[in-house]
């Protein structure tokens, strides 16, 4: 099975539900489905705590470990736009949905998940994988890769 490293915290928001998009510049196709790998490195966790003023019970998650099954529900073509926002210049995220082309302006028209903005890295040319996420009973110990890679788990 292929399976994506995601840093904490973002790798338990993936599979709790509340973050829905995970960034790439590279993606999986809509319907295809990847194993949620929790990558060791703190990195990440230091980064949240400082930005999203994050309790460390909240980044205490599982690092190493295989988290939860991901389907890849749409994927979007990220673009980014600069721009007057009522009184502010601001660069806003555009996603352009691969299939059908509609567009979504995250900041004029909103998004319906608002924590992927904070746990996001919007990059111009990147993708934006719009998953379901069903969580394991168990999570599995794993060693992680970068990019996509193949897990095959112990019987």
């Amino acid at each position: 099975m292929k399976a994506l490293t995601v840093l904490q915290p973002m790798a338990s928001f993936l599979v709790n539900g509340e973050k829905h998009l995970e960034t790439r510049s590279y993606y999986l196709n809509p319907g295809e489905q990847f194993a949620v790998h929790s990558g060791k490195s703190d990195r990440a966790i230091k980064y949240f705590q400082a930005r999203c003023k994050l309790s460390l019970d909240t980044l205490s998650s599982p690092r190493g470990y295989i988290l939860g099954i991901a389907t890849v529900e749409k994927v979007w073509k990220i673009s980014i736009k600069k721009g007057l926002y009522g009184n502010c210049l601001l660069s806003s995220p555009i996603l352009t949905d691969i299939n059908s082309k509609a567009t979504i302006d995250i900041i004029k028209d909103g998004w319906h998940y608002p924590w992927d903005l904070r746990t996001c890295e919007f990059i111009d040319g990147w993708y934006a994988m719009e998953v379901s996420v069903k969580a394991l009973e168990t999570p599995i110990p794993a060693k992680g890769q970068q990019k996509i890679w193949e897990w095959e788990p112990k019987e």
